[in-house]
């Protein structure tokens, strides 16, 4: 698996829970970037 491929599906897994909980419009990406320790650049480049 490429290292893109490893940070999307971790991003993806990290986020799950924000997403059961909020759903997929309430959750921020501020969320997202505390989930998953990464920077918003860093999120927005994987999707």
């Amino acid at each position: 698996m490429k290292k893109s491929e490893i940070t999307r599906k971790l991003i993806v897994e990290k986020s799950a829970s924000f997403f059961n909980q909020k759903g997929f419009a309430g959750t921020s990406i501020q969320d997202t970037m505390a989930a998953t320790s990464l920077p918003k650049v860093g999120v927005y480049g994987n999707f």
